[in-house]
Formats: structure tokens, C-alpha cells, sequence
């Protein structure tokens, strides 16, 4: 029988599987003279063992969440407050020249303007060439889908293919992973309370990553920008994440700054919508060497 065990499943895209579990290596028999009734015996998978992804990290969190927002159109400035739930996951893992990278998040909550909450979901799979030990180039190609509805503001998208390429490195409980991306936005929006929602589909959106873990420090960075044919504008966007996987609690902020212009009370009005959360929950992680 297993004694204890934890399974954190990084959930697949449709087109390729990413499995980051929680598995310690341990074996231990536990046998008695061939007179004992029933022999005990425990096992537990090796986090080394063949068929498993690593170097990498992993690790999901199910987690109560209080957030802030502010949004600008003009001069015109509002600003909402919620608390709520949300699971989260995050994950990078090698195997061989394949190496995987991939998040997704649900939240639900109310606040003081209404419901606020979504879902989002990006995963990539490519190939690494060990230029190294423990380093390289990579190329990937993915897909990325989200949406998100605040109080004040809200962004959707679906993008596919998503091509990211970028150089990787992982030692021990370091992690780091720096690139630049390209995709196509199939179907989008961003939409400010007090202006016309603006419609992001056929539009190319490129953009550049950081992500970082450093045991058991996991730190997230990107800019992105979004350039619609039949706009003279762009939607710029930033997002930044900081956690600490302590085990089974997992303590993370997150923010999240969106700029853009849309048609409003006085005609085209540049628009901003700026949000802040901070979650504390539980969930297993790991980190594999």
C-alpha cells in the first residue's frame, strides 16, 4: 500500500500531454519472518525514474484571493475592490531535447461592483538542444486561451499557433527561462466600463516572457502587445507573479496592467485598467533535478 503520496496533474493542451506529479523517491519494505500473516510492503516512484520529466518544477494551488482594480477612461477614474477562489497551476519540465511550459488558472469571486472572475490556459511544447549541461535554445509551439472579467474592465482571446523561442536553463532548484513569443489572435476583446468594447480577432500578438523558480521562489514576468488590422492602435499589456511554494501552502500575488484606446463619451479616449491580487492556498508542488 502507499503510505503518502501527492499527485499534482499539469493538465494536457489537446495536441500533446504534460504530466508534473507529486512524487518523492523512497522505497521501503517492510517484511517479517515468512510466518507473518500478511507482509506489509510501501513503495514510492522515483523522481528520477525513466519515463518521468525533469529538471523542471511544478505545482498547483487551490486558494482564497482578495483583489483590487482601477481603471481610466479619459479622465474619468473608478476603482473596485472583490474577494473570491481560484486554482492555479503552473509548470516547466524536460525530457530530453522535449521540453514543455504551461500554466492555467480558474477564479471565481464577488466584490464591491459585481462578479469577478475567469479562466485562462497556455501551454507550449518544443524541442531543446543540450548546447550544455543544463542549458539551451529552445523552440516551442503552443496555444494560449483566457477570460477574464473584472469588475471594470475585460479581456478575452484564443490564439493558436503560439510560437515562442527563447534560451532555458535548469540546475538543481534554479530555473530560468527567458524568450520572446508570436501568435494569432483567432478572437479577442478588451473592454473598459464606460467605452465600446474593441474587438482584437486577425490580429498578431507578440510579446516577451521571464520565468524564474528558485526554490521556493517562483517569479513570472511578460509584456505582450496586440495590433488589430482595422485599428490605428495597439492593446498593450503586462503581467508580473510572485509565489512561494512553502510545501503544501502556497502564498502568491499577482497584477496585471492593460492599455488601449477605445471609442468613449468623447469620441476615442485612451483607457487603462490596472489589477492586484493576493492569494493564500494549498496544493502540492514540486521541484525535480
Amino acid at each position: 500500500m502507499f503510505r503518502r503520496g501527492a499527485v499534482a496533474a499539469v493538465t494536457s493542451a489537446a495536441w500533446f500531454g504534460l504530466v508534473a506529479g507529486n512524487a518523492r523517491a523512497d522505497v521501503t519494505l517492510e517484511g517479517c519472518p515468512p510466518w507473518c500473516p500478511t507482509p506489509h510492503v510501501a513503495f514510492k516512484p522515483s523522481a528520477h525514474a525513466p519515463g518521468r520529466w525533469y529538471p523542471g518544477f511544478a505545482f498547483r494551488a487551490f486558494s482564497l484571493r482578495a483583489s483590487t482594480e482601477q481603471t481610466r477612461t479619459g479622465e474619468t477614474r473608478d476603482g473596485a475592490g472583490a474577494i473570491g477562489v481560484e486554482d492555479a497551476a503552473m509548470g516547466h519540465v524536460h525530457k530530453g531535447w522535449l521540453t514543455a511550459r504551461y500554466s492555467d488558472r480558474v477564479a471565481l469571486g464577488y466584490g464591491s461592483d459585481g462578479f469577478d472572475g475567469g479562466l485562462s490556459f497556455a501551454g507550449a511544447m518544443g524541442l531543446e538542444p543540450p548546447i550544455g549541461a543544463g542549458h539551451g535554445p529552445y523552440a516551442r509551439l503552443g496555444l494560449r486561451g483566457e477570460w477574464l472579467h473584472r469588475q471594470r474592465f475585460h479581456t478575452s482571446a484564443i490564439e493558436f499557433p503560439e510560437a515562442q523561442l527563447g534560451y532555458d536553463v535548469a540546475s538543481g532548484s534554479f530555473h530560468l527561462d527567458v524568450g520572446a513569443r508570436a501568435a494569432l489572435v483567432w478572437v479577442g476583446r478588451y473592454g473598459v466600463d464606460g467605452a465600446v468594447t474593441r474587438r482584437l480577432g486577425d490580429s498578431p500578438d507578440l510579446g516577451v516572457y521571464l520565468d524564474f523558480a528558485l526554490r521556493p521562489i517562483v517569479l513570472g514576468a511578460s509584456a505582450s502587445r496586440v495590433a488589430p488590422k482595422d485599428a490605428p492602435s495597439s492593446v498593450d499589456r503586462a503581467e508580473f507573479l510572485l509565489c512561494g511554494v512553502l510545501g503544501k501552502p502556497t502564498v502568491c500575488a499577482r497584477s496585471s496592467f492593460f492599455r488601449g484606446d477605445l471609442r468613449g463619451p468623447g469620441g476615442s479616449e485612451t483607457t487603462s485598467a490596472a489589477y492586484v491580487g493576493v492569494s493564500i492556498g494549498l496544493g502540492p508542488g514540486e521541484w525535480r533535478w
